[in-house]
Protein backbone atom coordinates (compact mmCIF):
# COMPACT_ATOMS: atom_id res chain seq x y z
CA UNK A 1 0.00 0.00 0.00
CA UNK A 2 1.31 3.42 -0.97
CA UNK A 3 1.92 5.94 1.81
CA UNK A 4 0.00 9.16 1.18
CA UNK A 5 2.13 12.23 0.67
CA UNK A 6 1.45 15.87 1.35
CA UNK A 7 0.32 17.98 -1.58
CA UNK A 8 3.06 20.29 -2.86
CA UNK A 9 0.47 23.06 -3.28
CA UNK A 10 -1.47 23.04 -0.01
CA UNK A 11 0.35 20.52 2.22
CA UNK A 12 -2.77 18.40 2.84
CA UNK A 13 -2.32 14.65 2.86
CA UNK A 14 -4.68 12.99 0.34
CA UNK A 15 -5.56 16.43 -0.93
CA UNK A 16 -7.40 15.44 -4.10
CA UNK A 17 -9.33 12.64 -2.37
CA UNK A 18 -10.42 15.10 0.32
CA UNK A 19 -11.57 17.56 -2.34
CA UNK A 20 -13.60 14.84 -4.03
CA UNK A 21 -15.12 13.89 -0.66
CA UNK A 22 -16.23 17.52 -0.32
CA UNK A 23 -17.80 17.44 -3.77
CA UNK A 24 -19.59 14.18 -2.96
CA UNK A 25 -20.97 15.71 0.25
CA UNK A 26 -22.02 18.87 -1.62
CA UNK A 27 -24.03 16.91 -4.18
CA UNK A 28 -25.47 14.27 -1.87
CA UNK A 29 -26.94 16.51 0.83
CA UNK A 30 -28.32 20.04 0.36
CA UNK A 31 -27.25 20.95 3.91
CA UNK A 32 -23.64 20.44 2.80
CA UNK A 33 -24.16 21.89 -0.67
CA UNK A 34 -24.93 25.39 0.64
CA UNK A 35 -21.17 26.08 0.54
CA UNK A 36 -20.35 24.38 -2.77
CA UNK A 37 -19.83 27.85 -4.26
CA UNK A 38 -16.87 28.20 -1.85
CA UNK A 39 -15.37 24.69 -2.13
CA UNK A 40 -14.44 24.74 -5.82
CA UNK A 41 -12.92 28.22 -6.13
CA UNK A 42 -11.11 27.89 -2.80
CA UNK A 43 -9.50 24.62 -3.82
CA UNK A 44 -8.73 26.06 -7.25
CA UNK A 45 -7.14 29.20 -5.83
CA UNK A 46 -4.99 27.13 -3.52
CA UNK A 47 -3.87 24.87 -6.36
CA UNK A 48 -3.08 27.45 -9.02
CA UNK A 49 -5.98 26.61 -11.29
CA UNK A 50 -6.76 30.15 -12.40
CA UNK A 51 -5.12 32.73 -14.64
CA UNK A 52 -3.92 36.02 -13.24
CA UNK A 53 -6.93 37.69 -14.86
CA UNK A 54 -9.53 35.31 -13.38
CA UNK A 55 -8.05 34.71 -9.93
CA UNK A 56 -8.73 38.16 -8.42
CA UNK A 57 -12.38 37.97 -9.51
CA UNK A 58 -12.71 34.57 -7.87
CA UNK A 59 -11.09 35.87 -4.68
CA UNK A 60 -13.62 38.69 -4.67
CA UNK A 61 -16.46 36.22 -5.27
CA UNK A 62 -15.37 34.04 -2.34
CA UNK A 63 -14.96 36.99 0.01
CA UNK A 64 -18.36 38.39 -1.00
CA UNK A 65 -20.11 35.04 -0.41
CA UNK A 66 -18.54 33.66 2.75
CA UNK A 67 -21.74 34.07 4.74
CA UNK A 68 -24.35 34.01 2.04
CA UNK A 69 -25.24 31.96 -0.98
CA UNK A 70 -24.84 33.61 -4.37
CA UNK A 71 -27.95 35.09 -5.96
CA UNK A 72 -29.02 33.99 -9.43
CA UNK A 73 -27.34 37.15 -10.74
CA UNK A 74 -24.09 36.25 -8.90
CA UNK A 75 -24.19 32.74 -10.36
CA UNK A 76 -24.67 34.11 -13.87
CA UNK A 77 -21.75 36.50 -13.39
CA UNK A 78 -19.36 33.83 -12.13
CA UNK A 79 -20.43 31.49 -14.94
CA UNK A 80 -19.88 34.29 -17.45
CA UNK A 81 -16.36 34.63 -16.07
CA UNK A 82 -15.54 30.92 -15.96
CA UNK A 83 -17.49 29.39 -18.87
CA UNK A 84 -16.97 29.72 -22.57
CA UNK A 85 -13.99 30.71 -24.65
CA UNK A 86 -12.25 32.89 -22.08
CA UNK A 87 -9.37 31.05 -20.47
CA UNK A 88 -9.67 30.95 -16.69
CA UNK A 89 -7.51 27.91 -16.03
CA UNK A 90 -3.79 28.58 -15.84
CA UNK A 91 -1.36 26.67 -17.99
CA UNK A 92 1.41 24.94 -16.13
CA UNK A 93 2.05 24.69 -12.42
CA UNK A 94 2.62 28.36 -11.63
CA UNK A 95 4.96 29.70 -9.02
CA UNK A 96 6.02 27.97 -5.81
CA UNK A 97 3.27 27.63 -3.17
CA UNK A 98 3.06 29.60 0.06
CA UNK A 99 2.53 28.13 3.51
CA UNK A 100 -1.26 28.22 3.72
CA UNK A 101 -2.86 28.51 7.16
CA UNK A 102 -5.73 26.20 6.15
CA UNK A 103 -6.30 23.56 3.50
CA UNK A 104 -8.91 21.00 2.49
CA UNK A 105 -7.72 18.68 5.28
CA UNK A 106 -9.20 21.17 7.76
CA UNK A 107 -12.70 20.57 6.40
CA UNK A 108 -14.79 18.46 8.79
CA UNK A 109 -17.34 16.31 6.93
CA UNK A 110 -18.74 14.66 10.09
CA UNK A 111 -21.87 16.83 10.09
CA UNK A 112 -23.38 19.49 7.86
CA UNK A 113 -22.97 22.11 10.58
CA UNK A 114 -19.27 21.34 11.05
CA UNK A 115 -18.78 21.12 7.28
CA UNK A 116 -20.30 24.53 6.57
CA UNK A 117 -18.30 26.18 9.37
CA UNK A 118 -14.98 24.61 8.36
CA UNK A 119 -15.47 25.26 4.63
CA UNK A 120 -16.17 28.91 5.41
CA UNK A 121 -13.06 29.16 7.61
CA UNK A 122 -10.91 27.52 4.92
CA UNK A 123 -12.36 29.73 2.17
CA UNK A 124 -11.89 32.90 4.22
CA UNK A 125 -8.29 32.02 5.02
CA UNK A 126 -7.36 31.20 1.42
CA UNK A 127 -9.17 34.19 -0.11
CA UNK A 128 -7.69 36.62 2.42
CA UNK A 129 -4.21 35.21 1.82
CA UNK A 130 -4.71 35.59 -1.93
CA UNK A 131 -6.07 39.09 -1.44
CA UNK A 132 -3.02 40.23 0.53
CA UNK A 133 -0.19 38.18 -1.02
CA UNK A 134 0.81 39.43 -4.49
CA UNK A 135 0.66 36.63 -7.05
CA UNK A 136 -0.73 33.99 -4.69
CA UNK A 137 -4.19 33.90 -6.27
CA UNK A 138 -2.84 33.35 -9.76
CA UNK A 139 -0.48 30.53 -9.02
CA UNK A 140 -1.43 28.85 -5.78
CA UNK A 141 1.69 30.14 -4.10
Amino acid sequence: METPTACDRCAAVDCEARFHACLAADFSDPAYGVVHHLVVPTYGLQHGWYTEQAAPRLVEFVLDHLDREPTDHDRREIRRLTDGATRVRARGPGAAPVAWQHNVADVDVASAEAYVATVRAWAASVARTCDTTPGSAEHGR
